[in-house]
């Protein structure tokens, strides 16, 4: 039986940061207890922050690119706008908690937070990343009622449509306290973090991105079956189906790339037939590469003119 200790003797990371990490397992700690991003993580945050910001550099003279132009601006608004624009805004909490990290390690400082605050930035984050993995998501449905439906929807359509899907992921996040335990992470030595709760996000973001692709499929197939019907130049039906397998299959290639997470969707599709090893301190280590990939994506995104 473990033995349970009051919250007056646990240790200060303020003295020894060792001490901090072997006195007690991560079930004694309580969300208000302190905890770390341990030094040992400084080279690896380094690398993938200098690769993030660099991508989010790139997303923002897209930003000032279509902002600059007036015709892309006011006639794409609720495409090729929204995904770019989309897209760095909600990388920006990522950015933040990976320079916050950065600057401190970098100057031999480990920072220091509360499990609760250091569980909300890691699965906060992640939830965002997430969130910009789907943007095509939003953009299928506006495609679907303007070609398919022939309706005039608001250029609002999209961001409504995307901050309920948004608000969906930082449930997710949410539901990691009451349904998550402790664990050891780079991120956080002490962790909050739900293995459920993360396979519903991942799944969820390739739902999202499936759906975009069975709705692309349905406009294209429409646009073939009448093919009378008038389509500005600008509208590729074939390969403006075709982009979306992007932000499908490079999410599920990051996930079968990492052996834990490949493990935990093998055992998930077999019904967990299998003993399956837990996520633990693997979890996530793929977002550098969706970050890219979100930013290939929008590259290759192709759409009609808005109407």
């Amino acid at each position: 039986m473990e033995t349970s200790y009051p919250s007056s003797t646990l240790p200060s990371t303020s003295s020894s940061p060792l001490t901090f990490y072997n006195s007690l397992p991560p079930s004694n700690y309580t969300l208000f207890d302190l905890t770390v991003t341990p030094m040992s993580y400084r080279d690896r945050i380094t690398v993938e922050f200098i690769l993030n910001i660099s991508s989010w550099l790139l997303s923002t003279f897209l930003v000032i690119f279509v902002r600059l132009k007036k015709a892309i601006w006011v006639s794409l608004k609720s495409t090729i706008v929204f995904v770019t624009v989309g897209s760095f805004l909600l990388n920006i909490p990522l950015i933040l908690f990976q320079a916050w990290m950065v600057f401190n390690l970098q100057f031999g400082h480990e920072p220091v937070y509360s499990v609760l605050v250091c569980s909300f930035f890691k699965n906060f984050c992640s939830s965002t990343t997430s969130a910009y993995q789907v943007l095509p998501f939003a953009v299928s449905l506006y495609r679907y009622r303007t070609v398919v439906l022939k309706g005039h929807p608001s250029p609002s359509f999209v961001i409504n449509v995307h901050s309920l899907v948004t608000f969906i992921f930082i449930i997710y996040a949410f539901l990691n306290y009451p349904l998550g335990q402790n664990n050891t992470n780079d991120v956080c030595y002490i962790l909050r973090f739900s293995n459920g709760m993360e396979l519903v996000r991942i799944f969820s973001t390739l739902l999202f991105n499936f759906a975009a692709i069975i709705v692309n499929c349905v406009i294209l197939r429409f646009v073939k079956h009448f093919e009378r019907i008038p389509m500005p130049a600008s509208f590729g039906s074939t390969w403006y189906a075709l982009t979306f397998l992007g932000p499908f299959l490079m999410p599920l290639s990051s996930i079968l790339g990492i052996k834990s997470t490949r493990k935990e969707l093998l055992d998930t599709m077999l019904c967990g037939c299998f003993p399956r090893p837990s996520v633990g301190n693997n979890q996530i280590k793929s977002a550098v590469t969706v970050i890219l990939a979100s930013r290939m994506e929008r590259s290759t995104f192709t759409v009609r003119d808005d109407d």
